[in-house]
């Protein structure tokens, strides 16, 4: 087809041929030249697709390695997650623990400060019973030295009577030609026989041991006057003993 075309264009005037001419070289040369730009571009698109090959392999990896990095993170933020919900548990129950120690420390510190003041006013109410006591002990000890000093007083004067009855009473025996009313107060004395010791307490007027009851006599010519001056002296006796009975009372209780 082409070389039928070719044989017509011959047929033309030469002018004609000659622009045909032209416009084939020029066809041919641009035939060439895409020919050539193809030959170029082929390479460049050999050498692009293995570009392109690399890079897609490259792309690939970078997949691959997104991924696993991916998958790591994922993992790690599983762990740190898991890490921090155990942490967060680990917490709350410290914290648990920490507020319920409190709670028992607080419950016990309330406690102690309920028996602190409790054992403060039981302190500072047996503070004031043992003052309380102490002022009642010191007035009973001052009234019971002024009873003592009282009774003592009360035996001085039984002794005085004591004495002056007695005196009385050894006056009337010497003038009535009685006996010695001191014959009736017996020394210790010893039984040579027997081989015994007889004790017999005296009773001094100034003593504290136990006086022998006066036996009263009546002697033919005895008056009823000295009859009743001895129950009288036998009277003063156990008086006298009862005062010293009760100052050893007053002073055990006062040493008390």
């Amino acid at each position: 087809m082409f070389f039928g075309r070719f044989e017509m264009i011959r047929k033309k005037p030469s002018n004609e041929a000659n622009k045909i001419r032209a416009q084939i070289n020029s066809l041919v040369g641009e035939t060439r030249r895409l020919q050539d730009k193809y030959t170029a571009n082929s390479e460049y698109l050999k050498q692009f697709s293995s570009h392109e090959s690399q890079i897609i392999a490259f792309i690939s990896d970078a997949n691959f390695q997104r991924k696993m990095l991916e998958k790591q993170v994922e993992v790690a933020q599983q762990n740190e997650e898991e890490a921090i919900q155990k942490l967060e548990k680990n917490l709350i129950n410290a914290a648990n623990i920490e507020k319920a120690r409190l709670t028992h420390v607080t419950i016990e510190r309330a406690k102690i400060l309920q028996k602190i003041q409790k054992e403060t006013a039981n302190i500072q109410t047996i503070h004031s019973q043992i003052a309380e006591k102490e002022e009642s002990y010191r007035d009973a000890i001052a009234s019971r030295k002024k009873q003592i000093t009282e009774l003592e007083r009360k035996i001085r004067e039984l002794e005085d009577h004591q004495l002056s009855l007695l005196s009385d009473l050894i006056q009337d025996s010497n003038k009535f030609n009685l006996p010695n009313p001191s014959d009736y107060f017996h020394f210790e004395e010893e039984d040579e026989e027997e081989g015994e010791e007889e004790n017999i307490e005296i009773a001094p007027f100034y003593g504290r041991t136990k006086y022998p009851p006066i036996t009263p006599f009546s002697p033919p010519d005895v008056t009823p006057e000295d009859i009743i001056l001895t129950k009288q002296l036998n009277a003063l006796t156990q008086v006298k003993t009862n005062l010293m009975n009760q100052i050893e009372e007053l002073k055990k209780e006062a040493n008390v």
